[in-house]
């Protein structure tokens, strides 16, 4: 299991652009150079491979990426959630209450891209 991806590799992880641009325009815009965990490592890497480049820590991509990546066996569940425990109660709910989670994290994730993106929160609202 890898938890670190090249701009190449990403292209092809459903949730992230199609496209090696797109994936870099992503990279750019979200600042995920500067971007470190709660231990304060960076999530960012230079490739040990031949050609060089970066890696970057699977954390960074968006929450579908990450359900995704977790589903497929690419990293574990605890890996993409970082809570293994509330991962493995989530996965014992029932579908309807599955559904309603779903529905507030996408709640909250919209509201943290909105901020990432310097919007205050009464944007649009009038």
């Amino acid at each position: 299991m890898s938890e670190w991806f090249t701009a190449a590799e990403m292209v092809k992880i459903p949730g992230l652009p199609g496209t090696k641009r797109g994936v870099q325009k992503t990279i750019d815009r979200e600042g995920w150079a500067l971007r470190c965990n709660a231990a304060g490592e960076p999530l960012v890497r230079p490739r040990s491979s031949r050609g060089g480049g970066l890696e970057y820590h699977h954390t960074l991509f968006p929450r579908d990426a990450q359900v995704h990546l977790a589903i497929n066996g690419t990293v574990s569940a605890q890996d993409a959630s970082g809570q293994g425990a509330a991962w493995a109660f989530f996965e014992q709910l029932p579908d309807k209450k599955k559904d309603i989670a779903r529905y507030r994290a996408d709640v909250i994730d919209n509201v943290h891209q909105l901020v990432r993106k310097a919007i205050t929160r009464n944007e649009g609202h009038g």
